[in-house]
């Protein structure tokens, strides 16, 4: 999958932004029209980081 703001993740994380994504660790926001953004300018809420330790420790 390529998120629709992938131009705006910084050069050095764009590996580990795209290994995280197949791993099944990020999901991504979808759009309306069924694209995903990843946010790179946006902190994540308490909430996401939940979600993505939990998907991090289930695919061990």
């Amino acid at each position: 999958m390529t998120f629709s703001d992938q131009q705006q993740i910084s050069e050095y994380a764009r590996a580990a932004v795209k290994s995280m994504q197949q791993a099944g660790i990020i999901n991504g926001i979808k759009n309306a029209d069924d694209s995903y953004r990843f946010q790179p300018l946006s902190n994540a809420t308490r909430a996401e980081a939940a979600t993505m330790i939990y998907n991090m420790l289930i695919s061990k």
